[in-house]
């Protein structure tokens, strides 16, 4: 019969080894191999001009909704990236690597449109967020001429990198370690009394 509390005093030493072998790999690995990945947002409310703020009635918030998304849809061309990344001037952020990461989302039943910037610094990942901002505010008349886009959140660089995570890859790893050192211990003690 399955004697749990028997085979881990048996094999105790493998049970608590593999774990902590496989969680200090994963650790090491993580933190050297891994180049570790900053995400920095910064937001925009967009509304419609026609009508003053008093005067916003439920037709315009739809519109404002709907123009969030069209907006969302300019801030992720290729025109948008290149004017960017012409006025960063970092040779780190071109065009391509603009359009690789960054992501824009519109907020539900909202107005607002987040720009995330992802990249290995985190003061470049903050920087082309909030220029992503600048730009759009300046470049969307030429798209629109009936949006107004006000800049809510400015982008700040992170203290701590969004990827990889370090604690997470290293429990894993540990409860992967003790999983199968369970599973070894199991099958030898098994194969050991059924010979």
């Amino acid at each position: 019969m399955f004697n749990l509390s028997r085979l881990i005093r048996k094999r105790f030493v493998v049970l608590l080894l593999l774990p902590l072998l496989l969680g200090g790999v994963a650790f090491y690995y993580t933190r050297m191999y891994i180049t570790p990945e900053y995400s920095s947002s910064a937001t925009v409310v967009v509304r419609g001009i026609s009508r003053n703020e008093a005067d916003m009635r439920y037709e315009d918030v739809l519109a404002s909704q709907a123009l969030a998304k069209m907006v969302a849809g300019v801030a992720q061309s290729r025109e948008i990236a290149g004017e960017v990344s012409r006025t960063l001037d970092d040779p780190a952020i071109t065009t391509e690597s603009l359009m690789d990461s960054v992501t824009v989302t519109v907020t539900p039943d909202s107005s607002i449109v987040s720009i995330t910037c992802f990249d290995a610094d985190a003061v470049r990942a903050a920087k082309a967020a909030n220029q992503y901002i600048y730009t759009l505010v300046a470049e969307m008349p030429e798209y629109y001429d009936g949006v107004l886009l006000t800049p809510l959140d400015r982008a700040v660089a992170p203290d701590y990198p969004g990827k990889p995570s370090i604690v997470f890859n290293t429990l894993a790893a540990v409860l992967a370690g003790m999983a199968a050192a369970l599973i070894w211990a199991y099958v030898s003690d098994y194969y050991a009394h059924h010979r």
